[in-house]
C-alpha cells in the first residue's frame, strides 16, 4: 500500500484531491492533509509518504522551500507540485529540486490520476529493482562465502587454490599484495567450542574495519588469513598485526571472558605458501613460552651481510682496478665462506654472487652504462655444477668489467646512447618511438641496432634495467613492494610483482631475505 500526502493552503482543495485519490486509487493510504509548508516537512519525516502532492504558494515555507528541506532531511518521497502558476521559473525549480511532476490548477480528475499513476509505476519498478538487487546480493555473498570457505579448506588440506583466490579477489575488485596466517586458541577453557563460532562472527565483523579476511573454526581453533593491502606489507606487518591482535584479544577478553592467544605466520607474498605459513602458526602456539601474540621468526644464524659485503667489495672493485688475481681470489674465499657459514647451497650462493658483482660494478662503472644486467650476469653463473666452478665464473665476469672496449662506430654510440637514456629514465614511461626520436634515427633501426649488437629488444632492456634498480632498492632500502615497483616504473603493482618473479625466480621478500642474509 502507497502512502499518500496532500499539503495545500486551502482546505477546499485539499478535500477535492483527496476524493479524487479515493476514488481512483483505492489501496492508497491517504495521510492527513497538511496546510503550510512547516507541517509538510514535520509529517513527512513523520509518515514517510510514498507520494506528495504539495502547493508551491503556502505560508511558512512554500513548496519549493519545502521540496528543499525534504532532499536534505533524506525523504525520499516523489513530489508532484500542484501550482496556479505558469511561470516555466518556478517550474523548472522544481523539477531540478527532484519533483516527479507538475500540475496546474484547476486540477482536473484525469491529470491527476495520469501524475499519481505515472509517479506509482516509477516506485513499482524501483521496488522491484530493489528486491533483485537484495537477491543478486544474497547471491553474491553466499558464492563469496563458498569460495571464502573453500579458500580457508585448501589452505588446512595443504592444496591452495590459486585460481580460487584470483575469483575471490576479481569479485571484491582488490589485487592480492600478500597477506599473513593467524591461528587462535583459548587455552584451559573447556567451554571454548560452544562459542567459538560466536567469536568468529564478532572477530570477522571488527576486521572489516581494518583489512580484507578469512576466517574458519576448526577443531577448538579459529584461522585468520589477513589481507592488509595498501601500506601494510613484509617490512611492517608485525607491528600492524600486533595491535590489531590486541585489540580483539582485549574485545574477547571483554565479551566473553576469556584469554586468547594467537600464532602469526611470516608475510606469505604468495598463496600457494600459505600452507607453510600454517605450520609456522602451529609450531609458534606449541611454544611454552610463546606470549599472547606471538610471531614466527626463523630459527638459524642470523647475520647482516650489509657491513660485511661493503668493505669486501671495495677490496674486490680495488683488486680488480689493479688487476691483482691473488687478491681477488683470496676477496672471494672469504666471502664463499662466509655466505657457506650461512647455510646457503649453490643456488643461494649463484644469486648472491649476481649481487655481489653488481655492486662491484656499481665501484667499477660509475657514470657509465653498466656491462651486465642481473638477468645476463645469472645466466652466466648458474651454469656452474659446483662451488669451484662458481668462483671462477665470478672472477671471470669481474675481469671483464674494465676490459669492456667497444668499437667506437656511428652504430655503437647509437646503441651506447640509447641504453644509457634506458639506465637513467628506467623508472619513466619510456618508448622505443621517444629514444629514437631522441637519437634522431628512426625506430625500426635503433630496434635492429639493439637486437644485432646486443641481441636484446627495447623492451627487454627496459625490464632488465627495472629488474636491476629494483633489487638495488630491496638491498639497501626498506621500501614496501608497492613503493618499490612505483619507483623503478611499475604502477601496478600486482604487474611488478609477476615481472619481478618472471625475471628473478624469487619474490621480492625471498631477494630481500637471501641478501640481507635474514
Amino acid at each position: 500500500m502507497w502512502k499518500i500526502l496532500i499539503a495545500d493552503d486551502e482546505e477546499i482543495e485539499c478535500r477535492g484531491l483527496e476524493m479524487m485519490i479515493r476514488k481512483n486509487f483505492k489501496m492508497a493510504e491517504l495521510l492527513p492533509s497538511v496546510y503550510n509548508g512547516v507541517d509538510l516537512i514535520k509529517k513527512a519525516e513523520r509518515f514517510q509518504p510514498d507520494v506528495i502532492l504539495a502547493d508551491i504558494n503556502m505560508p511558512g515555507l512554500n513548496g519549493l522551500e519545502a521540496l528543499e528541506m525534504l532532499r536534505l532531511k533524506a525523504v525520499n518521497a516523489k513530489v508532484i507540485i500542484n501550482t496556479a502558476y505558469n511561470d516555466f521559473a518556478y517550474i523548472r525549480k522544481a523539477l531540478q529540486l527532484g519533483a516527479s511532476d507538475f500540475l496546474s490548477k484547476p486540477v482536473y480528475e484525469e491529470e491527476l490520476v495520469k501524475a499519481i499513476s505515472k509517479v506509482l509505476g516509477v516506485l513499482e519498478q524501483e521496488k522491484r529493482i530493489f528486491r533483485e538487487n537484495q537477491i543478486s546480493e544474497k547471491k553474491f555473498q553466499d558464492m563469496q562465502s563458498a569460495l571464502g570457505n573453500g579458500l580457508m579448506s585448501s589452505i588446512l588440506l595443504g592444496q591452495p587454490k590459486e585460481e580460487e583466490l584470483r575469483l575471490w579477489f576479481e569479485n571484491l575488485d582488490q589485487t592480492f599484495l600478500g597477506g599473513i596466517l593467524v591461528l587462535m586458541q583459548v587455552p584451559d577453557n573447556k567451554k571454548v567450542s560452544v562459542y567459538l563460532e560466536v567469536i568468529r562472527k564478532m572477530v570477522q565483523e571488527e576486521l572489516k574495519r581494518f583489512c580484507t579476511s578469512l576466517t574458519m573454526v576448526h577443531k577448538e581453533t579459529l584461522y585468520l588469513f589477513l589481507i592488509p593491502g595498501g601500506e601494510v606489507g613484509e617490512e611492517n606487518y608485525q607491528p600492524w598485526s600486533r595491535e590489531l591482535l590486541e585489540m580483539l584479544r582485549r574485545k574477547i577478553r571483554t565479551d566473553f571472558e576469556c584469554e586468547a592467544v594467537f600464532g602469526v605466520s611470516r608475510w606469505k607474498y604468495e598463496f600457494e605458501k600459505m600452507p607453510e605459513g600454517l605450520k609456522e602458526c602451529r609450531m609458534v602456539l606449541n611454544d611454552q613460552r610463546a606470549e599472547a601474540v606471538c610471531f614466527f621468526e626463523k630459527r638459524e644464524k642470523i647475520y647482516s651481510r650489509q657491513a660485511e659485503d661493503l668493505e669486501l667489495t671495495e677490496d674486490m672493485a680495488d683488486a680488480v682496478r689493479r688487476k691483482d688475481s691473488e687478491a681477488a681470489k683470496e676477496i672471494l674465499q672469504k666471502i664463499f665462506t662466509q655466505w657457506k657459514a650461512g647455510g646457503q647451497g649453490l643456488w643461494q650462493e649463484q644469486r648472491l654472487a649476481a649481487a655481489f658483482i653488481q655492486k662491484c660494478q656499481e665501484e667499477l662503472e660509475s657514470g657509465k652504462r653498466r656491462h651486465f644486467f642481473w638477468r645476463q650476469l645469472l645466466e652466466r653463473l648458474q651454469s656452474a655444477s659446483d662451488e669451484t666452478q662458481l668462483q671462477e665464473r665470478v672472477l671471470a665476469v669481474l675481469w671483464e668489467l674494465p676490459e669492456s672496449k667497444r668499437t667506437e662506430t656511428i652504430r655503437n654510440e647509437y646503441v651506447e646512447e640509447a641504453v644509457l637514456y634506458i639506465e637513467n629514465n628506467y623508472m619513466k614511461d619510456i618508448s622505443l618511438e621517444a629514444v629514437a626520436e631522441r637519437l634522431g634515427i628512426s625506430s625500426f633501426y635503433l630496434s635492429r641496432l639493439l637486437t644485432q649488437q646486443l641481441d636484446e629488444s627495447f623492451v627487454e632492456l627496459l625490464t632488465d634495467a627495472r629488474i636491476d634498480h629494483a633489487i638495488r632498492l630491496i638491498r639497501d632500502e626498506d621500501f614496501i613492494v608497492k613503493d618499490i615497483g612505483a619507483r623503478v616504473g611499475y604502477l601496478s603493482p600486482t604487474y611488478f610483482y609477476k615481472v619481478f618473479k618472471k625475471n628473478t625466480g624469487m619474490t621480492v621478500g625471498e631477494m630481500r631475505r637471501l641478501l640481507r642474509g635474514l
